[in-house]
């Protein structure tokens, strides 16, 4: 009885093994969610910062109020990591935003104001999923810009007038609250977007009809809408040399993209 007493007991270094366990289960427990839900959303919102968005293609065609049809061409850059893990941003609101100031009652472009620019809303609409993974990652797509009169006057002065007649650079500000991105199967919710461009008219692009889906949501039987397309490339970044009279050819791509979604509209 004695001897199987004494086996019964657990020895000093069998205790001390499970101890461990112990608080290896209970620090596992305690750091995968704090990684998650306090670490996780801030690699996600810096990997969101620190991405390089230029717009190579976008090119625009303006209904007579309220909408505009967009057709994008959107180069990310999203910075390389040891890991090489993909992720996906769900649907989100997209904001666009120019820059413009008022001198002598006069409305100015955001080139010419310096310290003195306001940002001004231009217009929004739903920038569609995509996927990324680290380098450079090419999006496609096709979407109505809704306005609802905002700022008719400003954008007037501040995007169409020094970008298409004056041929002139114009910045541009994308800009998204509550984004959701989505990576090895996790979500992490309520991520920002603030990205500064620069663009410049490109070429001379063809007169369109568009489709009354795009002008005439609520009239489909209203007579198709003829507007002049406009091509525009946009920069990363606020560039200081803001006036340029240069006009640059399109490039065939765009030449073929812009093809091709016109002969989408017109079906």
């Amino acid at each position: 009885m004695a001897g199987t007493g004494t086996g019964s007991k657990l020895s000093t270094r069998c205790k001390f093994c499970i101890g461990c366990s112990v608080c290896i289960f209970v620090a596992f427990a305690v750091f995968v969610p704090v990684a998650i839900f306090v670490f996780g959303p801030r690699v996600a919102q810096a990997a969101l910062d620190h991405t390089v968005i230029s717009l190579p293609n976008l090119t625009q065609a303006a209904c007579p109020a309220n909408y505009t049809w967009l057709f994008n061409t959107i180069k990310f850059e999203v910075p390389e990591s040891l890991l090489k893990i993909s992720s996906t941003t769900e649907a989100y609101e997209q904001e666009t935003w120019i820059t413009a100031c008022d001198k002598d009652g006069e409305i100015k472009p955001g080139a010419q104001c310096g310290k003195d620019a306001i940002e001004y809303q231009m217009g929004r609409y739903m920038s569609p999923a995509f996927t990324a993974s680290p380098g450079v990652n090419i999006q496609n797509y096709t979407v109505v810009m809704k306005s609802n009169g905002l700022n008719t006057s400003v954008v007037l002065s501040a995007w169409v007038v020094p970008l298409f007649v004056l041929g002139e650079k114009v910045k541009l500000v994308l800009k998204a609250k509550n984004m959701e991105v989505k990576t090895l199967g996790i979500t992490f919710s309520g991520l920002t977007m603030r990205t500064a461009l620069t663009c410049r008219k490109v070429g001379n692009a063809p007169v369109i009809t568009l489709p009354n889906s795009v002008c005439f949501p609520d009239d489909p039987k209203h007579v198709p809408y003829t507007t002049q397309e406009y091509w525009v490339a946009c920069d990363a970044g606020f560039q200081d040399d803001s006036a340029t009279t240069t006009t640059t050819k399109s490039p065939a791509a765009a030449a073929i993209e812009t093809s091709k979604k016109t002969d989408v509209l017109m079906t």
